[in-house]
């Protein structure tokens, strides 16, 4: 089984579904501070995104470089993807360590 921000990445919906439901915070975060919510929205899972935003993950919450969800669904070009986390509350105003909005 994968872990929470792995399953989100690749899009295994059943180990996320799994770990969601016998309480993984959705909100937990690797060494660099990624979120599971991170790694779908870069990952292009619309379907991944929307779950983890049920389970309460937090939509503005960044990696350590400031990095957040909405800057990964913009690098990906899913429009469905950003509207999906502006309606989740992401902030458009946020800028990166690296400078990317």
């Amino acid at each position: 089984m994968c872990g929470l921000i792995e399953a989100a990445r690749i899009g295994n919906w059943q180990d996320l579904e799994i770990l969601l439901v016998n309480g993984i915070d959705a909100n937990t975060t690797d060494e660099d501070g990624t979120t599971a919510l991170i790694g779908a929205a870069q990952a292009g899972h619309a379907s991944i995104v929307r779950r983890l935003l049920d389970a309460g993950a937090n939509p503005n919450q960044s990696d350590l470089n400031g990095f957040t969800p909405r800057m990964g669904a913009v690098a990906t070009g899913n429009q469905v993807l950003v509207r999906l986390l502006l309606q989740a509350g992401a902030e458009i105003d946020t800028i990166s360590k690296s400078e990317l909005t």
